[in-house]
């Protein structure tokens, strides 16, 4: 039997070869740093190729001819309970180098486990017991059993808007606990996170289409089509992505306020013997039980006159200049509790570590401007020896702090 791909087929055919080649790469990349992340990765990737290809093979005539029929009728080809816990996975070690999968967490397998066992069953029935289609109907692959397709969409746009709840939750604490933040934010989950709802809108929309319409087998080449981009979009991003989290965060769920420690530079490549992290969580816990407590600060001016020694010790040592200060780094150098501090920047500033600190940065490029210096160097070079680590978070700090651009500034001022 000769198969015959027709042109869409075969387009769909070179994104599903590009996603298993950034599978195996991110599994490569496993097998050489050891990093969960990246296993992940090849797993979701993955399972995205897995997904589209009986629509692709379907096309290519396996539906129509034996054995191949019964492939795609016994072989589950999409994993879409396994979809939504492997992807809250992926991000939560990506956002947190010290995260470990508690035994619990397997039970959130248990759905995409009980499928494949059916699977298996059904195959075992059909083929060595009954000899004839029993446990399969012989009309619909099962991977398109309504039940199932639902039943896997809403598992995997639960699983993908905790992924999201905990994202927007670090986001909050990167802001709180280190000064150069935008580096550290991994914009690109947060396109993730778009893919994956243009994944699911894509999916209702066509489904909405064909009970409308009617529909056809067709059809749904759009959909496959958009499904495919995105996961291509996905793989690219993914594994590109460079970026290392610099929290350690213990006891992180959605519902208490988790202890946080910021990993010093380099640190990330010793995190598989955890002994840097276990000396740091003792230092942490030491720092915890001797630093000042809240009721010390009993009042607004006691609290404010502290805040003006803190920034007398940032513009003297110039602690802003280092383009990585974290909480924890003004911590120790202003001798004052970790939650203290971050009450006193919180309440008495009524901004975040992240944009507190910028001010500073700021400040000081524009006593650089009034000292003449923007025109020995650009403003780039300024804002890079005050601390700031990008073009982008220069220019929107300066202007969120001063209300205009810094060449702007420097005309309104003559300088």
């Amino acid at each position: 039997m000769i198969f015959e791909f027709n042109k869409q087929s075969v387009f769909l055919m070179v994104f599903l070869i590009h996603l298993a080649v950034y599978s195996i790469l991110s599994f490569k990349r496993y097998a050489d740093k050891r990093n969960p992340s990246d296993f992940l990765l090849a797993l979701l990737l993955l399972l995205g190729c897995l997904y589209a290809c009986p629509w692709m093979l379907g096309f290519a005539g396996w539906y129509d001819n034996q054995p191949y029929r019964d492939i795609l009728f016994y072989v589950p080809f999409q994993q879409l309970f396994f979809i939504g816990p492997i992807g809250l996975l992926y991000v939560l070690y990506l956002l947190n180098p010290g995260f470990k999968i508690k035994p619990t967490f397997f039970y959130h397998f248990l759905p995409g486990i009980f499928y494949l066992s059916y699977s298996i069953v059904c195959f075992v029935a059909d083929k060595f017991i009954y000899h004839s289609y029993v446990m399969m109907d012989d009309i619909q692959d099962p991977d398109f059993d309504n039940w199932y397709q639902y039943l896997g969409l809403i598992s995997i746009a639960g699983y993908f808007f905790t992924a999201y709840r905990y994202y927007i939750n670090y986001r909050k604490m990167v802001l709180n606990f280190l000064s150069n933040a935008d580096a550290l934010s991994f914009t690109w989950i947060r396109n993730f996170f778009v893919a994956v709802l243009a994944f699911i809108i894509s999916w209702l929309s066509i489904n909405f289409y064909s009970v409308i319409t009617g529909g056809s087998y067709t059809a749904s080449w759009w959909y496959f089509l958009i499904f495919s981009l995105l996961f291509y979009y996905i793989a690219i991003t993914g594994y590109s992505n460079n970026t290392a989290s610099r929290l350690y965060i213990k006891n992180w769920t959605l519902h208490r306020t988790p202890d946080i420690v910021v990993l010093t530079e380099g640190a990330q490549k010793m995190l598989n013997s955890y002994t840097p992290v276990q000396a740091i969580e003792e230092e942490w816990e030491e720092e915890k039980q001797t630093a000042t407590e809240p009721a010390t600060i009993n009042n607004n001016a006691a609290e404010a006159e502290l805040l003006e020694k803190v920034a007398l010790l940032i513009n003297e040592q110039q602690l802003y200049a280092d383009p990585g200060l974290s909480l924890t780094d003004l911590s120790v150098a202003t001798k004052i509790g970790l939650h203290v501090l971050s009450r006193l920047i919180n309440t008495q500033s009524g901004q975040n570590f992240n944009d507190y600190i910028n001010n500073f940065r700021v400040n000081a490029i524009i006593e650089k401007m009034k000292a003449g210096d923007h025109h020995k160097t650009t403003l780039i070079g300024l804002a890079y020896d005050c601390g700031f680590n990008s073009k982008t978070t220069f220019q929107r700090s300066f202007k969120k702090h001063t209300g205009t651009t810094p060449s702007a500034y420097i005309k309104t001022h003559n300088l």
